[in-house]
Order: structure tokens, then C-alpha cells, then sequence
């Protein structure tokens, strides 16, 4: 049986992304509008790196494997698709699936909310409180993920998705687009006034959602189970 450690620095990784991320734009030193300008480049870069990010997972496997915990099915294509090591490192401190998962793709849902924020404050002058109420709500969701990144690590995500094509592509392209795809339809729309009435309806409703999600991800994460 293997066993790797983990590093959870997730909360300190996070907290510094975002504090270099706002001061580089907050100084002038790198406008995120950047990234909202060339988000189509982004994204096809994204699909078209985890497809070849794939392919090296595959060959990685049958070259240098980092444990016994790997095998194949004998099909090319769903091995890629489905992956054949449970935990894929390069080096010995380097996991994979931590990097895809976590650092880049719950990392990034954070980034571009910022994003769309700080794009709609140079478009307008300011930022509409439905994109303010929805871009608070996703950073406390994100911000509750690193928090309790070392529970994540017993979910099946990682004890049981083997490292390949589900977990890379679906962190690295369809979490960063998808799951901020609301907050950057308000920003196509502009905003609107007048929308305080219904942000502060919004505001408590999910609020009450994400303290009952939490509650019952706490209570399953340290619970013991016979």
C-alpha cells in the first residue's frame, strides 16, 4: 500500500493569488482586462493543452509510473479518458491531480470572478451589486474549498478518480469556463440599477444554501465511519 503526503497549503496559495492578482491591477502593473480580452484564446489553449496533457499522462504511465497503484484497461481510449495512475506525480512532491483540481481549477473560478468584476468597473466606472452579490457569494464558496481542502482530499476526486482525461479536462477547461459563465453573462449584460431589492433576497437565500452544504460536508469529513 502506498501512501503520499499532501501539503495542505491550499488557504496560503489562495489568499496570495488573489492579493497579487488585485495589487498587480490595483498599481497598475497588469490589467485583468487582459485575460476578459482574449478569453477565446484562453479557453481553446485550455482544451487543446489538456488533451496533450492527456497524451504525456498516458506515456508518463508506461515510462515512469509513480507507484504500482496504475494499470491499463488495454484500450487506448479509455484509458485516456478515464486515466490509469490513481495518484500521478512528477518528482516526488508534485501531484497532479492537486494541481488540476485545486490549484488551477478551483483556483481559477476565484481568478476570473475577479476578473469580471474588475472588467466591468473599467467598462462602467462601477460594479453592479447583482455582480458584486454573485461574485462575494462565489469567492465565500471557494474561499470554504481551500479551507477544507484536506477533507476534499478523502472525496472521491482524489482517493478514486484515476489522474487522466475526466479530472484534467474538467478542472482545467470546464470549471474555468462554466462555472463563472454567470458572472460573465452580468457583465455582457452590463448590470442594471435598481437590482438591490433582489440582491438582498439573493444574498441570504444562498447564504442559508452554503451554510447547510457546509454543514453536512463538515459532518461527513469528520465523521468515523466503521
Amino acid at each position: 500500500m502506498f501512501m503520499f503526503l499532501l501539503q495542505a497549503n491550499g488557504v496560503l496559495a489562495y489568499v496570495v493569488t488573489l492579493v497579487t492578482y488585485i495589487s498587480l491591477w490595483w498599481f497598475g502593473i497588469f490589467n485583468p482586462s487582459v485575460v476578459y480580452d482574449h478569453l477565446e484564446e484562453i479557453y481553446s489553449a485550455l482544451i487543446f493543452g489538456s488533451l496533450v496533457f492527456c497524451v504525456f499522462l498516458y506515456i508518463k504511465r508506461h515510462v515512469a509510473p509513480s507507484s504500482t497503484d496504475s494499470g491499463s484497461s488495454g484500450n487506448i481510449i479509455f484509458d485516456i479518458y478515464w486515466g490509469m495512475e490513481l495518484y500521478p506525480r512528477i518528482g516526488k512532491n508534485f501531484d497532479i491531480k492537486v494541481f488540476t483540481n485545486c490549484r488551477f481549477g478551483m483556483m481559477s473560478w476565484a481568478v476570473l470572478a475577479v476578473t469580471y468584476c474588475i472588467e466591468q468597473y473599467e467598462t462602467n466606472g462601477k460594479v453592479a451589486d447583482s455582480m458584486l452579490v454573485n461574485t462575494v457569494l462565489k469567492l465565500v464558496y471557494v474561499t470554504k474549498f481551500f479551507w477544507w481542502e484536506a477533507g476534499y482530499w478523502n472525496t472521491m476526486d482524489i482517493a478514486h478518480d484515476r489522474g487522466m482525461y475526466v479530472s484534467t479536462y474538467v478542472f482545467c477547461c470546464h470549471v474555468f469556463s462554466s462555472y463563472s459563465y454567470n458572472i460573465y453573462s452580468l457583465h455582457i449584460q452590463k448590470g442594471s440599477g435598481g437590482i438591490v431589492p433582489r440582491s438582498c433576497v439573493t444574498l441570504p437565500h444562498w447564504t442559508n444554501s452554503f451554510l447547510i452544504l457546509f454543514y453536512f460536508q463538515f459532518k461527513i469529513a469528520f465523521s468515523s465511519f466503521v
